[in-house]
């Protein structure tokens, strides 16, 4: 485990895609990125915490190796501003004991996730259990003004064909949590590395 999360910056982007889309989509994000992406199966859970969100994401097939994410997020009509820290773990299960002990557990999102990667930019098209098929738009910045990022990623959206009524501004917990708890208000802020993952 590294002693200090890494700091991660993003704006990122959600929408919803459509099974008879799917193929599509995968096409337009390879032309774009020049990739034909890499594949990971991810297990999220999520404790409760008061300040943002906490979850540690387990890699499969390995079921050790894993990232532990803290993280809030600024919604801004489907584009979010997200800050993160990012710890990297050898083995995942004493600090998930240890956290599920201290906190309790919120939820847990099950994904197959295909990433794909341009420069500062990572696309993955992500299959989540009892929700559906999403694409996830982030860009990585280090700058304090957000202007031009948030702009490659409506360059991103056009380019894709993403249309604004597909666009999610919940994060994966929140719309599972509305989804098994349909009385229960969901919250305002928050989501969503591969193998190598800072994607959130």
């Amino acid at each position: 485990m590294t002693d200090e999360g890494d700091f991660v910056k993003s704006i990122t982007m959600k929408a919803r895609v459509d099974d008879a889309n799917f193929e599509e989509m995968s096409g337009a994000i390879f032309c774009f990125t020049d990739s034909q992406g890499e594949s990971a199966t991810q297990s999220d859970v999520y404790f409760k915490v008061s300040h943002g969100r906490m979850k540690l994401r387990v890699n499969c097939p390995s079921q050790n190796y894993g990232t532990l994410i803290h993280y809030k997020q600024n919604y801004r009509s489907g584009i979010n501003i997200s800050e993160a820290r990012v710890t990297s773990l050898d083995d995942v299960h004493p600090i998930r004991n240890t956290l599920t002990t201290a906190l309790g557990v919120l939820g847990t999102i099950e994904k197959e996730r295909r990433v794909y990667v341009k420069n500062n930019i990572r696309i993955n098209l992500d299959d989540i259990d009892k929700l559906g098929l999403f694409v996830y738009i982030e860009v990585f910045t280090e700058e304090q003004d957000v202007t031009a990022p948030m702009k490659t990623v409506m360059d991103i959206q056009k380019l894709l064909g993403i249309e604004d009524k597909d666009v999610v501004a919940q994060s994966y917990i929140d719309m599972l949590i509305e989804l098994e708890n349909p009385k229960r208000p969901s919250r305002n802020f928050d989501d969503e590395t591969n193998s190598s993952d800072t994607s959130l």
